[in-house]
């Protein structure tokens, strides 16, 4: 008979084996999870931060991160949403996290379920198409017409991907990128709308941006990369301030710029 034990329970056998509690009771957290011990140093860090002002879900730095990297962070992160007047309502709830990300194979992870945007330690240059995620997957909370699902999948998107889309045809067919069948990395997965909103988001970032950023890529990055808009679609980049300064979609007046309680105001460079 098979015995209907819960998975992660000890068994009675198990018990008898003080090594085996111990490590039944140290697992691992998983990126979105908050880990039970803590370095001090970090945790004032943390208590400190004030990025905790827009990510209202909480801040988390791994004990290996350094500290220059999350001051560096800061200061690119306030030139970000100054420059692109990015509305307070987009860090309601969510908790931004700097954990080692080898075994995931990626520099940056969002969760939708949870809130939680994950960062690696060695790079934020995935930050903006996380962010992207965000907005994309965020937007219905936030009072905006997306039929209770993505903004990716919503007609006011729809534009765009098929512009996206008709570029990769012609571009990306022979990226290297593309030729493994098996893995997670496929034609299917890179023109899926949920992809395509982030890295049209992400080129935007960099686009709008007045200097170099440790949040994304350098523009002629993408445009040279088949994956991306050869040249941003100005209609594009009206579509994102809007959704940013949290008007409706289809808003074309300019966004006014909203100071969030805590951040002392910051040229940027």
């Amino acid at each position: 008979m098979a015995n209907p034990r819960a998975p992660g329970a000890i068994s009675p056998s198990e018990l008898s084996s003080p090594s085996t509690v111990i490590r039944k009771e140290r697992r691992k957290a998983k990126s979105f999870e908050r880990k039970k011990q803590r370095n001090r140093r970090m945790l004032l860090l943390e208590v400190r931060s004030p990025l905790k002002s827009f990510f209202t879900g909480g801040v988390e730095y791994d004990s290996r991160v350094e500290p220059s990297a999350i001051e560096g962070f800061i200061e690119d992160f306030h030139c970000f949403i100054e420059a692109l007047c990015v509305a307070p309502d987009w860090g309601q709830g969510v908790e931004l996290k700097f954990r080692p990300l080898g075994h995931h194979r990626a520099d940056g992870l969002f969760y939708p379920e949870q809130a939680v945007l994950v960062l690696d330690l060695k790079s934020s240059k995935s930050f903006a198409h996380e962010f992207g995620h965000l907005v994309d997957y965020g937007a219905s909370q936030r009072g905006f017409e997306t039929g209770g699902g993505a903004l990716s999948s919503s007609r006011g998107f729809l534009p765009f991907q098929q512009l996206l889309l008709s570029q990769m045809e012609g571009r990306a067919r022979e990226d290297p990128r593309l030729r493994g069948k098996k893995g997670r990395l496929s034609w299917r997965y890179f023109t899926s709308p949920a992809e395509c909103f982030a890295r049209a988001f992400e080129q935007y970032v960099s686009e709008a941006l007045p200097a170099p950023s440790s949040l994304v890529g350098e523009p002629a990055r993408f445009r040279a990369d088949p994956l991306f808009f050869q040249e941003l679609p100005p209609a594009l980049g009206a579509y994102f301030r809007a959704l940013l300064a949290g008007c409706h979609e289809q808003a074309i007046s300019s966004p006014r710029a909203r100071t969030i309680p805590g951040w002392r105001r910051l040229a940027c460079p």
